[in-house]
């Protein structure tokens, strides 16, 4: 028998992200998160960090409250929306700074993550990144893994062509990016505001880095998404919803976030 064409469509999608096809065959009732990188304090090593990550800790408590078990799945950063379309991974996180992914997923309302951006300095620089013009003068490095505007995406792309951006891949992201601070190699590291400060204090650099807000970018809430391929999608993220609304309520999102050092994102929304 001859697989159909939707099955070739699967087979190929999973191949060209370099997951397992088995890794599709689980129990409906399943969520399964495309994981990326580490970005602690959103999603951790457990083996390096001690922890899962904020993120993974709120998935987890989500689904319980519902009866659905949680898998983590790892996905390339640049294949999320591949691996969530072709059904290896059913949840994802999508940036609102991405407008271009916001419309192509099932969002839930209510954001799982909320975070400034910023850029962390030497000490004796003095920089706030305002506008693009204010990159002029820096050499800047950025991370692969997070979606921006399609304006700064544009950016980064022809400063990486001129040589005046660094985009790092890969693991230890902000460890690599601040290491290359000190010695020189760039300017200002762009970054979340959370996981830069959460580096710089596991690094003990507080006092050789500055972190400073970059009012260029406005707040960047991170949502729970699904695929419209998924005919649960609206179910999902509806339970996503009303679940982080339950944690809320009850308290038990505030102690998650305290334990990253995080504190609720909701009053300053």
């Amino acid at each position: 028998m001859r697989p159909t064409a939707a099955a070739c469509t699967y087979i190929c999608l999973a191949l060209v992200i370099g997951i397992p096809i088995v890794a599709g065959r689980v129990a409906a009732e399943e969520l399964r998160y495309g994981r990326l990188d580490s970005y602690c304090p959103f999603t951790c090593d457990i083996s390096k960090d001690g922890q899962y990550g904020l993120v993974v800790d709120i998935f987890k408590a989500v689904t319980a409250m519902n009866g659905m078990t949680y898998r983590d799945v790892e996905v390339p950063s640049n294949r999320k929306y591949i691996a969530l379309d072709a059904d290896v991974s059913n949840v994802t996180t999508v940036w609102s700074t991405n407008r271009k992914a916001i419309s192509s997923v099932v969002l839930a309302k209510e954001a799982i993550v909320a975070s400034r951006w910023a850029t962390a300095t030497k000490n004796d620089a003095d920089f706030t990144f305002r506008k693009l013009d204010d990159l002029d003068r820096v050499r800047l490095i950025a991370s692969s893994t997070l979606d921006h505007s399609q304006e700064f995406a544009g950016y980064l792309a022809t400063g990486t062509e001129s040589n005046r951006v660094i985009i790092l891949h890969g693991m230890d992201i902000e460890n690599r990016a601040l290491q290359m601070l000190l010695l020189g190699r760039g300017y200002a590291f762009l970054a979340s505001m959370i996981p830069l400060g959460y580096a710089v204090k596991k690094l003990d650099f507080s006092n050789r880095v500055t972190i400073t807000h970059s009012p260029y970018f406005p707040t960047a809430y991170v949502y729970p998404g699904f695929s419209k391929n998924n005919p649960k999608a609206q179910q999902y993220a509806d339970m996503m919803t009303n679940g982080i609304r339950e944690l809320r309520k009850t308290g038990r999102l505030a102690k998650i976030l305290a334990a990253y050092g995080v504190a609720d994102w909701s009053a300053g929304k």
